[in-house]
């Protein structure tokens, strides 16, 4: 069975804007399209002291989200990598159709929220966010931090 293929506009890429307030939380909200985000999310966040997990020293968080408990951590992303809100402008009838992503924001941190428990070294997200500083450091030669790309880490 053939899929099509995901495709990136790269000039939405170099044309967005930037934004301060990602949030990566553990639920589903079953919702496709625009969102009055701050209607239904606009946490009063509270700083709970320091986390002894997620990169030591750093403020833990919580807040709540329709009744539910959240506790979390602002995450940045790896030296040379930017993160990129992306949207789909129209989805393809059949599998075989390619999927044309368009990036809407980018950002350079976001915040982590458990549903009711501390995040921790252990959640995969954070995982995967040490792996590639982990993965240059193992297949790379020297990074130079201050002129790190994508490229250059590899």
């Amino acid at each position: 069975m053939a899929t099509g293929d995901m495709r990136i506009s790269q000039s939405a890429i170099t044309n967005c804007s930037e934004t301060k307030r990602v949030h990566l939380m553990a639920c589903e909200v079953d919702h496709d399209g625009e969102a009055q985000v701050s209607d239904y999310f606009d946490p009063t966040v509270r700083d709970e002291g320091t986390s002894s997990g997620v990169q030591n020293g750093e403020s833990a968080l919580s807040a709540s989200f329709r009744g539910r408990g959240l506790k979390g951590c602002v995450l940045n992303i790896p030296t040379g990598y930017s993160g990129f809100v992306m949207k789909e402008g129209r989805r393809p009838i059949t599998d075989e159709e390619d999927r044309v992503m368009k990036a809407t924001h980018k950002f350079s941190q976001f915040t982590y929220w458990n549903l009711e428990t501390p995040t921790s070294n252990n959640d995969a997200i954070v995982k995967a966010m040490q792996w590639i500083n982990i993965a240059s450091a193992l297949h790379g030669a020297e990074v130079d931090n201050e002129n790190a790309t994508p490229e250059n880490i590899r």
